[in-house]
C-alpha cells in the first residue's frame, strides 16, 4: 500500500516538475541553468544508483507491482530527468522566440 502512495505522489512531483521546467525557462536563464544542474545531478545519480545496483536499483524495470521506493524512484528520474530537460528547453526557446518578436 506505501509503495502505491508514493508512485502517486512521485507521479503528481513530476507532472509538477514539468510545468515548473517549462516556467524556469520561460522566466530566465539562471533559473534554467539551476534546473538543468539539478535534473543532471539527479539523473546522473539514478545512473550511479543503477550501475552499482544499489538496493536493486536496476530491477525498476522488471519489477511491475512489487517495486520498492527506491526502484520507483530511480526509474522515474532515469527516464523523466531528460523529458524534463526537454521542457526547459522548450520553454526558452518559447520565451527567447517571443522576446525577439516583441522587438
Amino acid at each position: 500500500m506505501a509503495t502505491r502512495s508514493i508512485r502517486h505522489i512521485a507521479w503528481f512531483l513530476v507532472a509538477c516538475s514539468a510545468a515548473a521546467a517549462v516556467l524556469a525557462g520561460w522566466n530566465g536563464s539562471r533559473v534554467a541553468l539551476r534546473v538543468v544542474a539539478a535534473l543532471v545531478v539527479a539523473w546522473v545519480t539514478a545512473a550511479v544508483l543503477i550501475g552499482t545496483d544499489y538496493r536493486d536499483a536496476d530491477g525498476f524495470m522488471e519489477c511491475r507491482s512489487g517495486c520498492t521506493a527506491v526502484q520507483d524512484v530511480v526509474g522515474i528520474v532515469f527516464f523523466y530527468s531528460p523529458a524534463m530537460l526537454v521542457c526547459v528547453t522548450i520553454g526558452s526557446l518559447a520565451a527567447w522566440i517571443t522576446r525577439r518578436v516583441k522587438r
